[in-house]
């Protein structure tokens, strides 16, 4: 799938791809995933979030965090991962994970939405957008209370919230019902 983006001077597409299963993709993935934890654990110092005491790794990131930087096919083995790239780079990335054993409880939980600050400009919204056509039962998310632009897309694709699975401070849970069986 690409997407223009008509703001683009250089008019590029973006376009949007699973992750490759041969481990191609490894280093980019690491990357990007990279990028958006340590944005995120800037906003959290900033916002007075976080336990300043959490072992952390030479890294600056938490400990929990490093499989998933170091090995992301290991650390989302039971996930799928889209990658959005425009002239063949990686720009953007979001994990779909499945929950539930395959009845009524079954949900996707959309994770790590992130696009390089260089490339925003609806290609976050073209990430979600795949994903979403990707899923087929109910979608769940979770996102920072000051991420006001992230709160906007996802409420626009109909996204409502609901009661905290967490209990991290300023960490809002969000949900979109299944969508609606088209026969």
């Amino acid at each position: 799938m690409h997407y223009r983006r008509s703001h683009d001077p250089l008019n590029e597409s973006i376009s949007i791809r699973f992750a490759a299963e041969n481990g191609s993709d490894t280093s980019a993935i690491g990357a990007l995933l990279r990028a958006y934890l340590e944005q995120t654990e800037r906003e959290k110092h900033a916002h007075g979030i976080g336990d300043a005491r959490e072992h952390r790794s030479d890294t600056g990131l938490p400990q929990k965090y490093l499989p998933e930087v170091t090995d992301p096919a290991a650390a989302f083995a039971n996930a799928r991962i889209l990658l959005a790239q425009r002239a063949g780079a990686a720009v953007g990335i979001v994990i779909l994970h499945q929950r539930g054993a395959g009845d009524a409880s079954t949900e996707t939980e959309i994770k790590r939405l992130w696009v390089d600050p260089r490339f925003r400009g609806g290609t976050g919204r073209a990430l979600l957008e795949r994903a979403l056509a990707e899923v087929t039962d109910p979608a769940v998310l979770s996102v920072w209370e000051w991420r006001e632009g992230a709160l906007a897309l996802y409420r626009t694709l109909g996204f409502e919230t609901i009661p905290s699975r967490d209990a991290r401070a300023g960490l809002i849970w969000l949900r979109r019902p299944a969508p609606e069986d088209p026969r």
